[in-house]
């Protein structure tokens, strides 16, 4: 098992629908490498201008629009635990297991 400290950013974006999103989010450079597929996200963020990330709250890949960033991005420290083919997050006291499957 290895635990690491990651940034929790929290920002809002609007979307190419007009419509606003607002994501917790860690950024690939805090994932372990097991989780990325680096061929994978650097397609897709050629593609949309947009920054590959991992919503916290959607336990899954998502992207985030720096450019139409509204307000303050805010970041909050957190312990990221990852054990085998798990990961752990311990996010705000809230604790959740989630298997990888994706970017693996």
């Amino acid at each position: 098992m290895s635990n690491s400290n990651v940034t929790i950013f929290n920002g809002t974006f609007r979307k190419l629908n007009g419509e606003t999103r607002t994501m917790r989010f860690i950024r690939k450079s805090d994932l372990p490498a097991s989780m990325v597929n680096e061929a994978t996200i650097s397609n897709l963020e050629s593609k949309t201008h947009s920054e590959v990330v991992y919503d916290v709250d959607k336990r899954g890949f998502r992207q985030f629009n720096w450019k139409t960033a509204e307000g303050e991005v805010t970041e909050t420290q957190s312990t990221f635990i990852s054990k085998h083919s798990f990961v752990v997050m311990t996010v705000l006291g809230d604790i959740s297991e989630k298997k990888f499957p994706l970017f693996s």
